[in-house]
This record gives structure tokens, sequence and C-alpha cells, in this order.
């Protein structure tokens, strides 16, 4: 299990880097057809459609990517009050169910995005650009995906420092 860890710790820190650049080329995009758009209407007075159209269709996809590095990070709302107060290991078993039941909750949305993506695809998103809703649908599975993949390998590490905690409880018996 210890090999399977630290081969998804590097895909997870590939996948890191690989969403940062994406976001950060994603947002200068929007910051661009912002500027353009209001240079248009406010300068030269004739606005253009497609800088609002590009931006909120970017938008999500920039969400999506932000909510897998905040899932990759832990920082998504949770209360820990109670858990602080239990053992190391119910802490662990604790977040071990919890990312049970993410995983369950993010599989069935990809699979849903995945089955609605050829539906979608059918129906055209933006009146200037002609993107597909097939592609709005697509930044959720993406999304999605990158967020199973960190809570499996969350997953895996917690499992790993039980058997750490164990094998340290162990040692101190004998």
């Amino acid at each position: 299990m210890d090999q399977l860890v630290r081969v998804l710790n590097g895909i997870d820190r590939r996948l890191r880097v690989l969403e940062e650049w994406a976001t950060a080329i994603l947002i200068a995009v929007i910051v661009a057809a912002t500027a353009i758009g209001v240079f248009w209407r406010y300068v030269l007075r004739d606005p253009l459609s497609w800088p609002n159209e590009l931006s909120l269709f970017l938008f999500l996809w920039i969400a999506f990517l932000a909510a897998s590095m905040v899932a990759r990070d832990d920082g998504h709302f949770k209360i820990e009050f109670f858990l602080e107060k239990r053992s190391e290991a119910t802490q662990q078993w604790v977040n071990i169910f919890l990312n049970v039941l993410k995983f369950i909750f993010l599989v069935v949305f990809v699979w849903v995005s995945i089955r609605v993506f050829p539906i979608q695809s059918k129906r055209r998103m933006t009146a200037v650009l002609g993107v597909h809703k097939g592609w709005h649908t697509f930044s959720l599975t993406i999304g999605f995906s990158l967020m199973a993949l960190t809570v499996v390998t969350d997953t895996l590490r917690r499992f790993v420092a039980l058997r750490t905690l164990k094998s340290q409880r162990g040692g101190k018996q004998q």
C-alpha cells in the first residue's frame, strides 16, 4: 500500500501543478476578455458580446478546478470540534468513513455528468461563441473526477497512518 500511496502522491503533485497553471491561464483569459469588453464598450462605444460569454464559460471551469484544489488542501468547510477530542485513530477512522461518503457522492456526479454530456452537447450554450452545453457539463466531470482521486489518495494515506499508529502502539507494549 505504501508503494501505491507514493505513486498517487506523485500523480497528486503533478495534477496540482497542472490545475494551478490551467486556473491561472483561465483567469488571465477572463481578465483580458473583460478588459477588451470594457475598452470596446466605453472607449470605442461599440460593445462586444463575446467577452461576457467567454468569461461566464471559463468561470465555471475555474470554479471546479479551484474546488479540486481546495479538496486537495482539505480546505472545504467542516466542523472538527467533536472530532478533535477523540484519539488519533478514531479521527482517522471517522475521516475514512467521511471519505467513503464523499467518494460515493463524487462518483455519482461523475457518472451523471458523463451520461448527460451527449445530451448537452446537442444544445448551444452561448449565442455568439457557439459553445455547446456539453463543455459546460464536462467541467463538472473533470472537477469531480479530480476530487474523487484526491479522496482516494487521502483515504489511502489515512490507512497508512492507522497502520503506523498500530505499529507504534504495538512497539510500546512489548
